[in-house]
């Protein structure tokens, strides 16, 4: 999530997703109903973004005594969409529509770094 303009704090949701077979929609389709692109030969809908992290660098963390991979990468352009469309959707997402296949596992604030103090101001 992108930090708050006012606060600068973002929060981070880590889930444990079970996301079985995915329906791949392209960042032209990504103003959908969710309702609307449920089909019963899909367990979820992965929308294509237009950066993501690079899959073959990551971690592997035991959470819980789970195997969970970490990215270790910022999100990177993944080349989609083709050239000469402008994206609409930055990073891709999942959804679910079952909720019993997602499992908040960790929420993670971020805060900004302290701000330097302005020249000439502080104690004189």
């Amino acid at each position: 999530k992108a930090p708050h303009p006012n606060t600068g704090l973002a929060v981070l949701f880590l889930c444990e997703a079970a996301v079985g077979t995915p329906r791949v929609l392209g960042e032209r389709d990504a103003d959908f109903d969710p309702e609307g692109v449920q089909q019963p030969a899909f367990d979820s809908v992965q929308v294509k973004g237009s950066r993501e992290p690079d899959e073959t660098d990551y971690a592997v963390l035991k959470l819980e005594g789970s195997l969970v991979r970490v990215a270790q990468t910022r999100p990177s352009p993944t080349g989609y969409p083709p050239t000469g469309y402008p994206s609409t959707v930055g990073s891709t997402y999942y959804v679910f529509f079952d909720p019993t296949q997602v499992r908040l596992r960790f929420l993670a604030l971020a805060y900004p770094p302290p701000r330097a103090p302005a020249k000439g101001a502080g104690a004189g």
